[in-house]
């Protein structure tokens, strides 16, 4: 047979199974499980979004006309490094209806739809005559017009990580304030009313220690749950961190958990039914933990997840960064996690594993010297029952130089699964046409033509 004629024959093959399979973002899908995405009547799909400069996904809301709003970031050069907050709503499909900046905005942190149908974000943003981060507070409509804005924090670089709106229409969040030393701070809970107005603050932690505070819930008893990290109590790297208050801010009681001598910390916390809590963080840094306590803070059991089908080189235990923890509509609880790989985990209500979903943390391109790194960093339960998951897509080339960074939005199925026609990012052939190349290329020397 003609060497030309094998040739373009083995490159059809490989197109054809390429176009069925191809996995961006690496979720992996059988012909079967896409025959129920069809009868279930769920969309799925995978889109990232780009303003022409270096964007960051933050938060995801879905809106009542079961579209999404995002919240991320829009930074460029204009003879310094300028963060503009960048608001945009799309479709149930992910197609862009309407974008809105905030000039100089800052990196958003956290959303939340409010009681009058608009958002409450907070964030962090550079002062740039003071050269330090402050807290900042933005009030918006639905449609992410700025109805007030307020900032808070102290000299140095000060940081907020969750907010909530309270019972009394206020808002509280939580986060850390610096000591001006190297990795030195206090848990910093902020509680405002309606206005952005402070109404008290409270600071936990020791001087010249590292304690910071990542999620706050107001409890049942109009007090605040709050976990988070804490080098105050034992002296050593890091602990989880869970604190009780009541409506003003003091302390109740608080427990720390961890292991000697590894960072430990606490990244989201939910009340249960009984009273107790639920503490998704991490262990030895990086690994997936789980935590149950009673109404006090009395540990009843604690999980961390091996993988079920480790990679030569890959850990035994499920690493992530903890981004999001979530109750499903049946009772169970959404992890969403990323280090590595993003990271979807579905648990029943004592922490055991129902379903573990990995996205590929690199997708190279060898014949371009191209590699892709998908990152998560939030996301919620759909009312189709599926899910929608934010992060960030970013493309590096072969010496490591950031090429593009884009925000990154994934809709998946009620078993976080994809389906494989919809999983292209960006132009819908430009993974297929890098593989294409080097295959071609490969085929070139060994046969010669």
């Amino acid at each position: 047979m003609n060497k030309k004629i094998l040739c373009i024959i083995i490159i059809g093959i490989f197109l054809l199974t390429n176009l069925a399979s191809l996995s961006v973002g690496g979720i992996k899908l059988k012909t079967k499980e896409n025959l129920n995405l069809e009868k279930n009547n769920i969309g799925t799909w995978i889109k990232t979004y780009d303003s022409g400069n270096t964007n960051y996904g933050y938060s995801v809301l879905e809106t009542s006309d079961n579209g999404f709003i995002i919240c991320g970031s829009n930074i460029y050069f204009d003879g310094y490094s300028v963060c503009d907050l960048w608001l945009f709503k799309v479709d149930r499909n992910g197609n862009l209806k309407w974008e809105n900046t905030i000039d100089k905005g800052g990196h958003g942190t956290d959303m939340q739809f409010t009681r009058d149908g608009g958002l409450i974000i907070t964030g962090l943003k550079y002062d740039y005559s003071k050269e330090d981060t402050d807290i900042f507070l933005l009030k918006t409509d639905i449609n992410g017009n700025t109805q007030w804005i307020k900032t808070y924090g102290g000299d140095c670089f000060d940081y907020a990580y969750k907010v909530r709106q309270t019972n009394d229409n206020g808002f509280v969040f939580v986060g850390q304030i610096d000591h001006c030393e190297i990795n030195t701070g206090n848990l910093l809970i902020i509680k405002t009313d309606e206005f952005g107005a402070v109404q008290w603050e409270r600071q936990y932690g020791k001087d010249y220690e590292y304690d910071s505070g990542y999620d706050i819930q107001q409890t049942k008893d109009n007090g605040y749950i709050i976990t988070g990290r804490t080098n105050s109590l034992n002296n050593n790297s890091g602990d989880l961190w869970l604190i009780k208050t009541d409506s003003l801010g003091f302390e109740e009681w608080n427990v720390s958990f961890g292991c000697q001598g590894g960072t430990d910390r606490g990244k989201q916390v939910i009340q249960t039914s009984d009273g107790g809590f639920i503490v998704a963080g991490e262990q030895n840094a990086d690994q997936v933990w789980l935590l149950k306590t009673d109404k006090n803070g009395n540990l009843l059991w604690d999980k961390r997840y091996r993988n079920q089908d480790p990679k030569p080189g890959e850990m035994v235990w499920i690493q992530g960064y903890i981004e999001s923890l979530q109750k499903t509509d049946d009772g169970n609880y959404l992890i969403i996690s990323s280090v590595y790989q993003g990271k979807i985990i579905k648990v029943d209500e004592n922490g055991n594993l129902i379903w573990l979903k990995k996205c590929n943390f690199h997708e190279r391109f060898v014949g371009l010297n191209l590699y892709e790194e998908h990152m998560f960093s939030g996301g919620q339960q759909t009312s189709d029952g599926g899910f929608i998951i934010i992060g960030t897509s970013k493309i590096y080339n072969s010496i490591g130089t950031l090429t593009e960074c884009n925000v990154l939005l994934i809709k998946t199925n009620e078993n976080g699964e994809v389906e494989a026609k919809n999983r292209m990012i960006n132009s819908p052939f430009r993974i297929i046409l890098f593989k294409f190349i080097n295959k071609f290329l490969f085929l070139q020397r060994f046969l010669r033509i």
